[in-house]
């Protein structure tokens, strides 16, 4: 189990790969796209628990409580997602390694990578907007505040209290 001041530390790592992911789709038809797309979809999927990760790998349900109604949420709503999941979404995690992060001869002869998915795009912030949407207020506000920093807006402003400003479902 995490600490708080960890999951807090966390919280801007997270916040800038799901922009990394959303900013990399628009350029989805320039190979510097894929380099970029590649990679923090595989972090998404593994942090929104659709992929296995690693033992260290930070994941969505560590900013839970263990049993109660925010975690009961999250669980629920990412299986209800997961049914409706593109099929490509499978495939994320092994294309990672061949179109981005692994410059190996498979690149050359077996290019079966194409450009990022748009359905998997969507899929994966969607599930982000649902997840911060299920997060204990003290973690959402946290997540809406870094998401206004990233996209230059102040604090005093106040953070965007509508989980749609994360861009969740729109590609």
């Amino acid at each position: 189990m995490r600490t708080d001041s960890e999951l807090r530390a966390a919280v801007p790592h997270i916040a800038n790969d799901m922009l990394i992911l959303r900013q990399a789709h628009e350029f989805r038809h320039l190979r510097i796209g894929w380099t970029a797309w590649y990679p923090m979809a595989r972090n998404a999927s593994v942090f929104l628990e659709v992929a296995q990760g690693r033992r260290d790998d930070m994941r969505a349900r560590d900013f839970f409580v263990r049993g109660n109604a925010e975690m009961a949420r999250w669980d629920a709503t990412r299986k209800q997602r997961l049914k409706e999941a593109p099929p490509q979404l499978s495939d994320v995690h092994a294309e990672a390694s061949r179109a981005a992060a692994h410059l190996s001869w498979k690149r050359v002869s077996d290019p079966l990578v194409g450009p990022p998915s748009q359905e998997v795009t969507q899929f994966i912030l969607t599930l982000w907007g649902d997840f911060v949407a299920a997060l204990p207020k003290r973690y959402k506000t946290l997540f809406l505040r870094e998401w206004d920093r990233l996209h230059g807006r102040g604090a005093s402003e106040g953070p965007q209290e509508d989980v749609d400003a994360l861009g969740g479902g729109r590609c």
